[in-house]
């Protein structure tokens, strides 16, 4: 009535039967992915990186060929539209700007007493309020 199979013999059958469960759904795998439908889906749409790479090809293979020499161009011979100034005439112009002893004394004094003067540069805390 009762049949008593071996450990190795109930192994062998479970394997057997997971194998052959693994074969198939391979086998139906490989049919369902060769349908005409499925690789029309395979295929990407375009992305940013496919598509730079693309103009990359482009740019590459454009740059294989050997280039045109492209002609000098000819000597400028149009006038400029506003005289250049003499730099004679431009420093007599600075000359008669220039300032009074009076104003560049003022100009030298600070604006802050000696107690109160601003640091010649800013240093940026790092541990303090407004650090890290």
């Amino acid at each position: 009535m009762h049949q008593e199979h071996g450990i190795a013999a109930l192994l062998g059958i479970y394997c057997a039967i997971l194998g052959s469960l693994c074969l198939g759904g391979a086998y139906a795998f490989t049919r369902v992915a060769s349908l005409p439908a499925v690789t029309e889906m395979k295929s990407k749409p375009a992305t940013i990186l496919n598509s730079r790479l693309a103009s990359a090809r482009e740019i590459k293979a454009a740059l294989a060929k050997p280039q045109q020499k492209i002609e000098p161009l000819p000597p400028i011979t149009a006038k400029a539209a506003r005289a250049v100034p003499d730099p004679k005439q431009n420093s007599e112009a600075l000359r008669k700007r220039a300032l009074s002893a009076e104003a560049r004394n003022a100009m030298a004094q600070s604006a802050y007493p000696a107690s109160e003067q601003q640091p010649a540069y800013y240093s940026n805390d790092r541990t303090g309020l407004n650090g890290w």
